[in-house]
């Protein structure tokens, strides 16, 4: 997500200029010098912008408001697939923002309140099975993390507490066998005991 967000920042935040320089090919992409797309309204960027890949497909698109990000914002991979959809509100995240990998398939899914993440979330491996899913509260890990191998075999089960390990931490080995160096008890983030 961080990286969607500086891409966004780099993007629009450097006041890319707009060019009315294109050409059609073809199959409707666009080519040519055209790479970026919206108005101004009193210096500041105002309405739909849309910014374009160097092969012509759709790189992002979104509103602004009086100079910033409003509503819906989305992301594309340069081989077309979606790559990042999520709201703003006065320029900061706010809602559900999922990202995809570029074979089309989930990639993660968080939740953000005045860009800060609040809620539950989840990480998916390219293969579809799920890498991951905790919770944040106030913008910390808070409750059960799980984090899952590849093949599907659970590697962790941690709970935090203020965004800190705090209680019971159980780990496993690949082959699902229990992996004691990942276990234990904890307290405000420090190991106070092992797990047998």
């Amino acid at each position: 997500m961080r990286f969607c967000v500086l891409i966004l920042v780099f993007l629009f935040g450097s006041g890319c200029s707009v060019s009315n320089q294109q050409s059609i090919a073809e199959e409707g992409e666009l080519v040519g010098e055209k790479r970026t797309e919206g108005a101004y309204k009193n210096g500041k960027k105002q309405g739909r912008w849309t910014v374009w890949h160097e092969n012509g497909r759709k790189m992002m698109e979104g509103a602004y408001e009086n100079g910033k990000k409003q509503g819906r914002w989305t992301i594309w991979h340069d081989n077309g697939e979606k790559s990042g959809e999520g709201e703003y509100e006065n320029d900061e995240e706010n809602g559900r923002w999922t990202i995809w990998h570029d074979n089309g398939k989930k990639f993660m899914e968080e939740t953000y309140k005045n860009s800060q993440k609040e809620g539950p979330w989840a990480i998916w491996y390219e293969n579809g099975r799920k890498t991951a899913q905790g919770t944040f509260k106030n913008g910390e890990s808070e409750g059960i993390l799980t984090r899952w191998y590849v093949n599907g075999v659970m590697a962790e089960k941690r709970t935090y507490k203020n965004g800190k390990k705090d209680g019971l931490c159980l780990g496993w080995h690949e082959d699902g066998s229990p992996n004691a160096g990942l276990s234990g008890i904890y307290k405000d983030g420090k190991k106070i005991s092992n797990q047998e």
